[in-house]
């Protein structure tokens, strides 16, 4: 979903905004806290974050075939698409590690009342 998502451009004028890899950022944070909140387990969340990080680095190498996700051209200049893969690709270590931090407020035991 957010390699699909991550693609999503808007253009305006002489500019370019790549909304769809903060989107897809967001999604996959999402999907992040849910697993670790789900299982009850920081780890889990950074595991999926890994997971996501192996699999989109996979899609952007493709070994013998077109990539699914671009992160650079040989154009002279700078394409939006690529933009996209780079802030997709690169967006999903904070991303991680920001669903970690959420986890671990939300999994923290609270003190209560005697």
């Amino acid at each position: 979903m957010g390699t699909a998502l991550h693609s999503q451009i808007l253009y305006a004028q002489d500019a370019s905004y790549p909304w769809g890899a903060a989107a897809a950022l967001l999604f996959a944070l999402a999907v992040m806290v849910w697993a670790g909140l789900k299982a009850r387990n920081v780890m889990i969340a950074g595991l999926t974050g890994v997971l996501a990080y192996v699999l989109v680095g996979l899609m952007a190498l493709a070994p013998g075939t077109e990539p699914l996700i671009v992160t650079g051209t040989s154009a002279p200049v700078e394409l939006p698409i690529a933009m996209a893969g780079r802030i997709w690709m690169i967006g999903l270590v904070p991303a991680t590690l920001a669903a970690m931090l959420v986890c671990i407020w939300a999994l923290k035991p609270r003190r209560t009342k005697a």
